[in-house]
């Protein structure tokens, strides 16, 4: 299993270097401390109330008892998915949908830290394992050729570094190209990215078995 190794010392240097250059908001573009400024910050929101398994939003949290309360939905209770735990720093919406499209198609490839900061607070949050290892999700050699970077694999290195938790990225390949996912229905979205991954045959034995992996997406 080929892991992903640490940056170097160099690589620390470079971030105290652009800590002295002059910062603004990437929202409100006005003057900040970093990336994201802090009023800018108060507008994210993180939905509390969401399904354990699969992340979407709960429409209230009903108990089965007076200690045990549903954290799955309906969909993920009758029809399980083979994953079993979602985990998303903040909503799809306003400053952090802003900062995903512009990572992902405006070349903003500074951003990588700051999101995936974002996203190791939120980790940070919660007492449950950590995985033994990040797995980004691929992107097909025609994408990738026309972005300059996987955007997953990306923030899997900050993560990785922060949580000192190693990257298999040999691990899965894209077997198709696919349409984007933006703009489609859940049910489409399935459809487009089926059959789209596959293992690697070097990687289909028992060198997985029993482990706790997280894709990072």
């Amino acid at each position: 299993m080929d892991d992903i190794k640490q940056p170097g010392k160099w690589a620390g240097w470079k971030q105290r270097f652009l800590k002295l250059l002059p910062c603004t908001c990437k929202i409100c573009h006005q003057a900040a401390s970093t990336l994201l400024g802090n009023q800018c910050r108060l507008e994210l929101h993180h939905c509390e109330n969401a399904c354990e398994q699969c992340g979407e939003a709960l429409p209230g949290r009903l108990l089965l008892t007076h200690s045990l309360a549903i954290n799955r939905c309906g969909r993920c209770i009758s029809n399980p998915p083979s994953f079993q735990r979602t985990l998303f720093a903040y909503d799809y919406n306003g400053a952090v949908a802003e900062l995903i499209q512009q990572f992902k198609f405006s070349e903003a490839l500074i951003l990588s830290q700051l999101l995936a900061d974002m996203i190791v607070e939120r980790i940070k949050e919660h007492d449950f394992p950590l995985p033994d290892a990040l797995i980004p999700v691929p992107l097909h050699k025609t994408r990738l050729k026309q972005r300059g970077f996987n955007q997953s694999l990306e923030l899997a290195r900050h993560i990785s570094k922060a949580l000192d938790i190693p990257i298999y990225n040999s691990l899965l390949f894209r077997t198709r190209a696919t349409p984007k996912q933006s703009g489609l229905s859940r049910k489409a979205r399935e459809r487009n990215i089926k059959g789209a991954f596959s293992i690697k045959s070097n990687h289909t034995g028992t060198a997985l078995t029993g482990k706790h992996l997280a894709i990072v997406d």
